[in-house]
């Protein structure tokens, strides 16, 4: 039900949303099925009910993970109203058990966050958009992912960290979402379960649904 529609299908659909394609998703190595193309179109909902229905959707092989696929930007003509990054989506993968610091092509889904936040992000005024970023990094670090790993080098001149990102793009807009950020840096580096989730943290440490439960 939930894979019915696959890449190999688009040249019937013609016009049809499904037939758009992201900058991310033009290789002929990446597979779509439904899921995935929800995940695009930012269906929450649909989502998080077809991995309660079978939660190894999450990990199965789509040729890009679909945690990848979460944080694709979709601008422009071509983006058929599909959804950019939200820390809601990127919630409910974590949730049913995507990994950040599975590696596909040598690289993770963690330095592909970092290299999205470089080029899509870091030089925006969009305090917003900063805004959910602190909120994707946050459950990144809080499901495993490496505090200390670098971005991919086309993000920028030079490679970048969290830490980096923090203090240089964050920290002058948005100083207590920054700080909250170290102090979660802080706790993963700390932790003796070295690149496991953070169970520990994630019960004395969850600053983003606090924010989302504070909001009018």
């Amino acid at each position: 039900m939930y894979d019915g529609l696959v890449s190999g299908q688009r040249s019937q659909l013609g016009d049809h949303w499904a037939t758009g394609v992201s900058r991310s998703d033009s290789s002929s190595s990446s597979r779509d099925c439904f899921i995935t193309l929800a995940i695009e179109y930012g269906l929450c909902h649909y989502v998080k009910t077809a991995l309660q229905c079978n939660c190894e959707l999450a990990t199965r092989d789509y040729g890009r993970p679909l945690l990848e696929r979460a944080l694709d930007f979709h601008r422009g003509n071509n983006s058929y109203g599909r959804s950019n990054p939200t820390p809601e989506m990127i919630h409910i993968l974590f949730e049913y058990g995507a990994d950040p610091n599975y590696k596909l092509g040598g690289v993770t889904a963690w330095q592909f966050a970092l290299a999205q936040f470089g080029t899509e992000v870091s030089q925006t005024r969009d305090t917003a958009l900063k805004q959910q970023w602190t909120e994707i990094f946050g459950h990144f670090i809080q499901n495993g992912a490496r505090p200390k790993e670098a971005s991919l080098p086309y993000c920028g001149p030079t490679t970048s960290t969290v830490e980096d990102f923090v203090k240089r793009d964050i920290r002058p807009v948005l100083p207590q979402e920054a700080t909250d950020l170290e102090n979660l840096l802080l706790a993963a580096l700390s932790s003796p379960m070295g690149n496991s989730k953070l169970l520990p943290v994630r019960k004395t440490f969850n600053w983003f649904r606090r924010r989302k439960s504070s909001k009018p």
